[in-house]
């Protein structure tokens, strides 16, 4: 349990050496660098985020146990390989459910939406996180399930490692691939308030369960960041709803 906490806590110095990268490689490619007062917003989303997760503790690690131990009808054994590949089609599938809630209901959209307002993408905008966050809606299913904790935990690691990755313009179109995995280009649609790419591209890792429920686009064309209606201040602790 230790090490999945250890292993999230990796995730904050992997997200700021990979925003230097970026915007080095923006500079590079004669891109816009990042925007200094959007940045700095971003961050401060973060640390508030960071200070709310560190105030919880393991208790969100205790919780899946207890689901695990207690309220699952059956427990997978994670020795077994098979297991593991259960655990990430059950990971990226109980993602893209909590993520279209995130942007279907009311309430849940109101903690997502801080994700979804800066006016750029690039990696400081994956650290923009709601501090009430829903992730413990991704937990819960797979607690039930009976996925040991072991198998969500690297799943969840990969995954958000990967979802950082996502939020950036220096990678193009990639073929075939936008259509079998999430790249940053699957992702840019996501994040764009062009009306056709409204509520699309809610997945981790895989686009087939896009695919399957109707709520998968391509990039086609140049993405418009934000929300309808706006980012309207960079004070990271006004509502910006």
């Amino acid at each position: 349990m230790n090490d999945i906490g250890q292993a999230a806590v990796l995730m904050t110095p992997a997200a700021l050496l990979l925003m230097l990268a970026e915007n080095h490689i923006r500079k590079r490619q004669g891109m816009t660098p990042y925007d200094g007062r959007q940045t700095l917003n971003n961050l401060g989303v973060f640390v508030g985020w960071r200070a709310f997760v560190a105030g919880l503790g393991l208790a969100p690690l205790w919780g899946y146990v207890w689901m695990l131990e207690n309220l699952a009808p059956y427990r997978f054994d994670a020795s077994l390989w098979w297991v593991w590949l259960v655990g990430f089609v059950a990971y990226d599938f109980a993602f893209w459910l909590r993520h279209w809630a995130g942007h279907r209901i009311g309430f849940l959209w109101a903690m997502h939406a801080v994700h979804h307002q800066s006016r750029e993408l690039n990696i400081s905008t994956a650290t923009r996180l709601s501090w009430f966050s829903d992730t413990i809606l991704l937990g819960i299913p797979l607690a039930l399930a009976g996925v040991p904790l072991e198998v969500t935990g690297l799943w969840f690691v990969v995954g958000n490692l990967w979802q950082l990755a996502q939020h950036t313009e220096i990678v193009g179109r990639l073929g075939l691939l936008d259509r079998l995995i999430v790249t940053p280009s699957v992702h840019r649609v996501h994040h764009g308030c062009n009306p056709q790419y409204l509520d699309t591209n809610y997945g981790s890792m895989l686009v087939v369960w896009d695919q399957l429920f109707g709520t998968y686009a391509l990039e086609e064309e140049p993405v418009r960041y934000g929300t309808l209606s706006g980012l309207v201040t960079y004070d990271a602790t006004e509502n910006n709803l």
